[in-house]
């Protein structure tokens, strides 16, 4: 190849890169980022979001703080937040042809005693020390549970479930393709676990009559180090299709 033809092979990949760089400069994300404090009482929490993270906390007040941030490339998303009879409902969708590197995250601060139910496509969910139900559907995204008390309902297409210090008396978790990793701080009277391809790891205290322990690994090995009895009232159903499952003692 001639000089001069090198030359101009060079010329042509610099303006191409030019022109890329150009063109991402052009797609950069907006961010904007808005606080605000939604008057209660709040009994209940209702969240619907295409993609973005959650966090759940609780406050001192009977009001809800809410911190909302979206992130997006071309159109913004839609977002509202409103409450109805009691229910703060928070909703927020992105555009159906440039979904692509959209995103709105919520952290929501609000009352203990309140019932919490999210659905998240796209992203991951944190819920802390919340006594009333939560309900949590997350199409692809992990879910952490830090020190709640109520009922628990938890199902994730490809993500972890994770919970620390628990109080439940109902208690019932699955995901697709991920781990599932709890501890509890007091008896469950029942609790379901079920992933398709992860390991499940329970730590559980200890209980008057033991636990009644049904779990089954398809390809894995199962270990529990609980007292058990087939007539307890606490019952702990376990199932893995690809992983191991531990049940100990805390």
């Amino acid at each position: 190849m001639s000089l001069r033809r090198v030359v101009a092979v060079l010329v042509a990949l610099v303006g191409t890169a030019g022109v890329v760089v150009a063109g991402l400069s052009t797609f950069a994300p907006s961010e904007d980022r808005t606080t605000f404090t939604q008057p209660g009482p709040i009994s209940a929490v209702d969240v619907e979001v295409e993609g973005g993270r959650i966090e759940v906390v609780v406050g001192t007040a009977d009001a809800a703080e809410v911190e909302r941030n979206r992130r997006y490339l071309l159109g913004p998303p839609t977002s509202s937040e409103t409450l109805i009879d009691g229910v703060l409902r928070v909703r927020a969708a992105c555009p159906r042809l440039v979904a692509v590197g959209c995103r709105v995250g919520y952290r929501l601060e609000v009352p203990s005693g309140v019932s919490v139910r999210i659905r998240n496509d796209r992203g991951s969910v944190s819920v802390e020390d919340v006594a009333g139900m939560v309900e949590v559907d997350a199409g692809a995204g992990g879910v952490r549970l830090n020190r709640t008390r109520g009922p628990v309902r938890v199902t994730t297409a490809a993500g972890n479930v994770d919970g620390v210090d628990l109080g439940a008396d109902f208690l019932d978790a699955t995901t697709g393709a991920g781990r599932i990793r709890l501890s509890l701080a007091t008896p469950s009277g029942r609790m379901g676990l079920r992933t398709g391809a992860g390991d499940i790891d329970l730590a559980l205290p200890p209980a008057p009559d033991g636990y009644r322990v049904d779990a089954e690994a398809g390809a894995g090995r199962v270990e529990v180090d609980v007292a058990q009895d087939p007539t307890a009232a606490q019952a702990v159903i376990a199932r893995s299709g690809a992983g191991n499952i531990r049940i100990s003692s805390r």
